[in-house]
């Protein structure tokens, strides 16, 4: 039979694998839908990756508290210049896509 302390020592496991399998599952759905934006754009995203900039708990419309999560991608449309984008993430649903202005530069030349 299991100790107490097993049991919590277990469970505390048990919960940092699936906080963990969830946090890859955001990202994939993150790199999915900004691969979407730049292809529906006719822009390439640029390193075929996403970068995760914040996890918060926030509140949503109806007050249920939550983990947001915020990505950064970057993206091209003449393979030259580097432009930034970000989405906003709240457990499977997408809160916010922003591809940024094409003038706004994160490197490169004009």
């Amino acid at each position: 039979m299991l100790s107490p302390y097993e049991i919590v020592v277990f469970l505390l496991l048990l919960g940092a694998v699936g906080g963990w399998l969830e946090a890859m599952r955001s990202r994939e759905l993150a790199r999915a839908t900004a691969l979407r934006a730049c292809r529906d754009a006719n822009l390439q995203l640029l390193d075929d990756t996403v970068e995760l900039i914040r996890v918060r708990l926030r509140r949503d419309a109806h007050g249920q508290l939550g983990l947001h999560r915020e990505y950064r991608f970057e993206f091209t449309a003449d393979g030259l210049s580097r432009f930034r984008g970000m989405l906003c993430l709240r457990g499977r649903r997408v809160l916010h896509l922003e591809l940024g202005s094409l003038g706004t530069e994160n490197g490169g030349t004009a």
